[in-house]
């Protein structure tokens, strides 16, 4: 939505007519953009508040309501002052008790003090917070919650809409501002800034959340309306919550996967892997309780058939191909399957060619990737022999019943070396296809929890912990070897961006960081994502990275890689005592997956604001000869 005074009215549902409330008098419900409590989808109100408001109106035996969605200020200010309207969702606040008459409570709402990270405040406890401008919403539940943590209104700064409130922050009018969690993060989106760059520092109070009706309708509707809710809310608050809220949600969800190394399989009566590592970590940073969800290892037809015709099912360490791609929600990637036809060396088969696939019989399991990559290579339904596991196709081709195996590159030679005497008899002779691994959700899931995971998951692969290393690298480390792989970014490319750099700092040190902190050209390639530059101050803390702003603000002394390695300290030594120079350690690529030798040149530069820098940029390692 527009922010703003725009007011956009929407009706929910084909030839919508005006509830009417008790006393015949229309009743009009005002609400704004907050999830995950009310907010737009594809244009239609939606949302905990929204569904359960609809409950209740058929609780009622009315027809829906009519929803008016605009900025807060102005639905606050219209309920106020306008009979039979209603403002949702709403914190029932001891200096609002007495403007509204309410209906609920539904839930609690939780209040956060979010930062930016190219300007880092120090906030150890609630006290600090008085030191700070800090930016609300103009009628919002915030600004009493500040003034009781002891905030003077001094430094207390209204906006208009949070979006303003975000601007403000970013401009340097304020330091902070105070909003609802989950809706912060959706302004923070909807704003155009690089996610990662605000991070919370604070919480302020959570508050009952209700619906509050303007103070001149009828006692009668109020309390039918609030009879009816109290209704719904037996019936329906909790399949709500878990449509909406992750901790809920997914906790209730059925996780399945095959057996695949090192991505997912069974050992030692435990299920384990990349992705069941990677599954777990992602719902712990959703809050979501210890152990409510296990992973069940069972053939690959029967997940990839439950993950299609059972709405709560999400299959690990799915292939995402056209083929599949309108047939699940996805969220990832997580990995990378290259598919390729495994022989036995000793029949010397020659495959040149597509042409040459025609000749042979070719194993692979049901409704696996590699069964869509054979189709598009010209291999005919009748060339095929599929079974339900791997296992068994691997035993095949050791006996002679096929000539080829289609199977993942990796998981594929783990199958070899744990069902044959002998697994160096087998080679990859042709390569049929590759994808991306993702975990693949029933069509029917929330797409609100489908969402929730991804963020999840994107900040388990990008946040790094007080070692300086983040879950994703330590997860990767546990299972595969550290990589070395070519990359297409030269050497040459890296040094004329790291001197580039330089050289912009020294002319607009301010312009330069925030350029480069927003991800901008040449300082992150938009063509080649792994050519990025970052930049430390001489006490090794991150005063910019293009590709990882979460990052930025952080002290990374005495803080490593995976191995154990300082190699930032390094980094800056270097540069202090040499002034350029090269440093190897193990990192990640944000274009490929797995761990790999990085190699980084930095360069110490002078900035305008008379500060040295340590600008660096880097690329991957080929592997020895």
């Amino acid at each position: 939505m527009v922010a703003g005074a725009l007011l956009i009215v929407l009706m929910i549902g084909a030839g919508c007519t005006t509830v009417k409330n008790e006393t015949g008098d229309n009743l009009v419900f005002y609400t704004e953009q907050y999830p995950p409590y009310n907010y737009l989808e594809n244009g239609t109100p939606t949302g905990i508040m929204v569904d359960m408001l609809n409950s209740t109106m058929t609780e009622m035996g009315r027809g829906p309501a009519e929803i008016r969605v605009a900025c807060w200020t102005s639905a606050y200010q219209t309920v106020l002052s306008t009979p039979n309207t209603v403002l949702f969702a709403t914190s029932r606040t001891s200096d609002r008790e007495s403007l509204f008459t309410w209906a609920g409570p539904v839930l609690t709402e939780k209040a956060v003090v979010f930062s930016y990270r190219e300007r880092p405040v120090a906030v150890n406890s609630t006290a600090d917070l008085k030191r700070y401008r800090i930016g609300v919403e103009a009628d919002d539940a915030a600004i009493g919650k500040l003034r009781a943590l002891g905030v003077p209104d001094g430094q207390i700064v209204a906006a208009a809409d949070p979006q303003t409130m975000i601007r403000q922050v970013q401009n340097g009018t304020t330091d902070l501002f105070a909003y609802g969690e989950g809706a912060g993060h959706f302004w923070i989106a909807q704003s155009g800034t690089r996610p990662g760059l605000f991070t919370t520092v604070a919480t302020i109070g959570e508050d009952p959340v209700y619906y509050a009706f303007n103070r001149n309708t009828s006692d009668q509707t109020v309390l039918a309306f609030s009879q009816a809710l109290n209704r719904s809310t037996q019936k329906d608050l909790d399949r709500v919550l878990a449509t909406y809220l992750p901790e809920r949600g997914l906790a209730r969800l059925t996780y399945l996967a095959e057996e695949a190394r090192p991505y997912n399989y069974e050992a030692n009566g435990t299920v384990q892997g990349i992705a069941v590592d990677l599954l777990n970590a992602t719902l712990s940073r959703l809050d979501v309780p210890t152990n409510a969800a296990s992973v069940g290892i069972v053939p690959w037809t029967e997940g990839y058939a439950s993950a299609q015709n059972n709405s709560s099912t999400v299959l690990l360490s799915t292939s995402r191909t056209p083929e599949r791609e309108n047939l699940f929600q996805w969220a990832g990637p997580i990995g990378r399957n290259d598919y390729v036809l495994f022989a036995d060396r000793t029949r010397n088969l020659s495959i040149a060619t597509d042409a040459d696939l025609a000749r042979y019989r070719i194993g692979a399991v049901t409704d696996d990737a590699a069964v869509q990559y054979l189709a598009g290579h010209g291999v005919s339904k009748d060339r095929l022999v599929l079974d339900t596991s791997a296992t068994t196709g691997v035993k095949r081709l050791a006996v002679g019943d096929i000539d080829l195996f289609a199977y993942a590159v990796q998981p594929g030679h783990i199958v070899l070396n744990s069902t044959v005497t002998n697994p160096e008899r087998f080679q990859e002779v042709y390569t049929v296809g590759g994808s991306d691994l993702y975990y693949a959700f029933n069509r029917n899931v929330s797409p609100a929890l489908v969402r929730a995971f991804q963020h999840g998951l994107d900040d388990v692969r990008t946040h790094k912990d007080t070692s300086g290393v983040s879950d994703y690298e330590r997860i990767m480390y546990r299972y595969v070897a550290v990589r070395c792989a070519p990359s297409a970014v030269s050497e040459g490319q890296v040094t004329a961006l790291v001197d580039r750099t330089g050289t912009d700092l020294a002319g607009d040190a301010a312009r330069t960081l925030q350029r480069i902190n927003d991800g901008e050209a040449p300082y992150r390639d938009p063509a080649q994502k792994d050519l990025y530059v970052f930049v430390y101050d001489t006490n090794v803390t991150m005063v910019a990275h293009a590709d990882n702003p979460t990052m930025i603000g952080q002290n990374y002394h005495n803080r490593t890689d995976v191995t154990g390695d300082p190699f930032r300290d390094r980094i800056v030594a270097g540069a202090l005592k040499n002034t350029t120079g090269w440093v190897d350690y193990v990192y990640t690529n944000p274009t490929d997956f797995n761990l790999f030798t990085k190699t980084t040149y930095y360069r110490l530069a002078h900035g305008s604001d008379d500060r040295d820098y340590v600008v660096c940029a880097g690329t991957f390692r080929e592997c020895p000869a």
